[in-house]
């Protein structure tokens, strides 16, 4: 993998060019400072703003970075979500139970209209 030597942070006053990691990296480094962009709270006290938007969301039932405690706290917020847990997966996104629902979930927005 390359590295990347420029800021991909909206942030800029407290992000630096970052040189010495992966280029995915800068971008889960600055969500993990800025508390992943969003204020606490800030998704489901503005739901109501996504609530038409087709959504799927893909949960590792061992996960324990992102536990499924939060994904269903989502789900009851906007039970219009499609809510898949994969019982055997994790937070690795190289777990084949996930990326088979995520593919079979993104298969399925090809014919939304």
């Amino acid at each position: 993998m390359t590295a990347s030597s420029t800021t991909i942070c909206h942030h800029t006053s407290s992000c630096t060019p970052v040189t010495h990691v992966p280029r995915p990296a800068p971008l889960l480094v600055c969500a993990q400072v800025h508390y992943g962009f969003l204020e606490d709270a800030a998704l489901l006290e503005g739901i109501e703003r996504i609530r038409h938007i087709p959504c799927v969301a893909v949960q590792g039932a061992n996960d324990l970075i992102c536990p499924p405690s939060t994904a269903l706290e989502l789900h009851r917020a906007w039970p219009e979500m499609e809510l898949r847990v994969c019982a055997a997966a994790g937070h690795s996104m190289y777990s084949a139970q996930l990326q088979a629902e995520v593919l079979r979930a993104t298969d399925a927005f090809r014919t939304l209209e």
